[in-house]
């Protein structure tokens, strides 16, 4: 029996291990759809992370100069305790995996349950998150770039 190829599925591995592969569809409208929408919201979550790292670094520098002053002016140093050390870590983890999590989400809302697991593994990591997009958005692109051409640029193409 021949075959008739209609889908044009692309398949992507990570990190080079033929186990680990996501597809997708470039053709598909729905789909397009779709990484505008996740491209969207995790640009929105790229810059509430930045503004909490600020926010962080911020406070730091405020310690610091905090604690240059009382050295100056020989005064003892004021410490954070234990407890409010941890609670300080503790809602950053929060904060951080709160955004690991919901990217994940969104990631497997574009390419199907599962996906976010087979691309980071149990890691919930920013770094890794924003390497995927990196990494992942130029193959949709360049795939809808051939797509769109096959039908704007031959003689007798579908679109005028």
């Amino acid at each position: 029996m021949e075959n008739l190829q209609i889908s044009g599925i692309k398949r992507i591995r990570i990190d080079n291990d033929d186990e680990r592969v996501i597809k997708f569809d470039p053709t598909d409208i729905l789909f397009i759809e779709r990484v505008y929408k996740v491209y969207s919201e995790f640009q929105q979550k790229q810059k509430e992370y930045n503004q909490h790292v600020a926010g962080l670094k911020k406070l730091k520098k405020e310690r610091d100069k905090e604690t240059k002053r009382a050295e100056e002016a020989g005064e003892p140093k004021k410490e954070l305790s234990e407890a409010e050390m941890m609670q300080e870590v503790n809602e950053g983890i929060a904060f951080f995996k709160e955004v690991c999590v919901f990217t994940r989400g969104r990631i497997d809302y574009l390419l199907g349950e599962g996906s976010s697991q087979t691309i980071f593994g149990d890691a919930l990591s920013m770094d890794a998150i924003g390497l995927f997009f990196e990494g992942f958005m130029p193959h949709v692109w360049e795939s809808r770039k051939e797509e769109l051409d096959k039908y704007t640029k031959k003689p007798g193409g579908v679109m005028p």
